[in-house]
């Protein structure tokens, strides 16, 4: 990240044909403009320097007498996607600095790179689980439904939403039950053209159906189905486990995370009532479900007639049982489920790791 930055600002003290050098070496007609203490002092482009050669100014001039100091930036406490997007949308810029409280360079988004990112099509559509009860979060989902719990202020849902929304999704299916009319109002409200164009559609589900039972309520064929369990805050390229799935060739490519468990005892080893070895504290490293699977609407078809209760790992086992191919994604990057206690307060101090990477 730092070599990547390192190509794209100044010194304030470097002139303008140090400025010329470093733009065609960087080729993102940009540079960001650094004072004191690496403090982010303005952008300059090729436009500032053909504008004030216009001026009179000569190849020597400091670059500090030259770049926009009223260019745009982001603070990255308040960053998110939809606003990067509003960003490029309204404004002819070729990169956005997104800053540290003190003003030092974070990151530098470049407009080419992040419009490549959202157009790179994705032939997917989503099911987000989110009737779920919350038990283990109780008494805060006495009130507020799970995938409605604030980070940073904002319902989580929404974020995961817009997530899916920037990898430009199909359709978002929201399968909802518990407190269902506090989430379908929300989504009103935050997303009425895409209810209205039926991007995102509800299934209402009449009774708790759990994680794989609410399947029966799609009516479409669907090629290439992401299943998202609500609570799940993920940063890895939804891309990345399309790819996957189709290059293994999967019925159902679940997305694993590595977890390691340390025994804070002794372990022995035996062989009846003898000890053949004892490990002091090991540790024993694991694959656990994500919550996260990618399937196609054909997985309806292992679903037993008419609307059951049924859970995703029942599911897998069945399809198992019935020699369909099931593969594991491996996670490298952070990912957490927020449905416990411990986990929540974890999520909410560290979201935009979770979240953003």
């Amino acid at each position: 990240m730092q070599n990547k930055i390192n190509l794209l600002y100044i010194d304030e003290t470097k002139t303008i044909v140090d400025a010329i050098k470093q733009l065609n070496k960087n080729g993102a007609k940009f540079l960001a403009v650094i004072g004191k203490k690496h403090k982010y002092l303005g952008s300059l482009t090729d436009a500032d320097i053909r504008r004030y050669y216009l001026k009179g100014l000569t190849a020597t001039t400091s670059v500090s007498k030259v770049c926009n100091k009223k260019s745009k930036f982001i603070y990255f406490k308040k960053l998110t996607d939809l606003k990067v997007k509003q960003i490029f949308k309204n404004r002819v810029i070729d990169a956005l600095p997104i800053l540290n409280k003190d003003k030092t360079i974070k990151d530098i988004i470049l407009r080419k790179n992040y419009l490549n990112q959202r157009n790179k099509k994705i032939d997917f559509s989503c099911l987000l689980l989110a009737g779920g009860l919350g038990k283990r979060l109780l008494p805060l989902t006495s009130k507020t439904p799970k995938p409605l719990i604030l980070f940073e202020d904002v319902p989580y849902l929404i974020n995961l939403i817009n997530k899916l929304i920037y990898y430009n999704v199909n359709t978002i299916y929201i399968s909802v039950y518990y407190k269902k009319e506090r989430i379908v109002k929300l989504i009103k409200k935050e997303f009425y053209q895409e209810l209205k164009s039926k991007k995102i559609i509800f299934l209402i589900e009449k009774k708790p159906l759990g994680t794989a039972g609410c399947l029966k309520l799609l009516t479409r064929e669907i090629k290439n189905l992401l299943i998202i369990n609500s609570d799940i805050i993920f940063n890895f390229d939804l891309n990345i486990l399309l790819k996957f799935h189709y290059k293994m060739k999967n019925f159902l490519t679940v997305a694993c995370q590595q977890i390691e468990t340390k025994i804070p005892f002794g372990v022995i080893k035996n062989n009846k009532f003898q000890i053949k070895k004892i490990n002091e504290k090991p540790s024993f490293n694991y694959l656990i479900n994500s919550g996260i699977y990618l399937t196609n609407s054909k997985i309806t078809n292992f679903l037993n007639r008419g609307i059951q209760s049924l859970d995703m790992p029942d599911l897998i086992n069945k399809l198992i049982h019935k020699n369909e191919k099931v593969g594991l994604f491996p996670l490298r990057e952070n990912i957490i489920d927020f449905g416990t206690q411990e986990n929540l307060e974890i999520a909410k101090k560290d979201f935009r790791k979770y979240f953003y990477g």
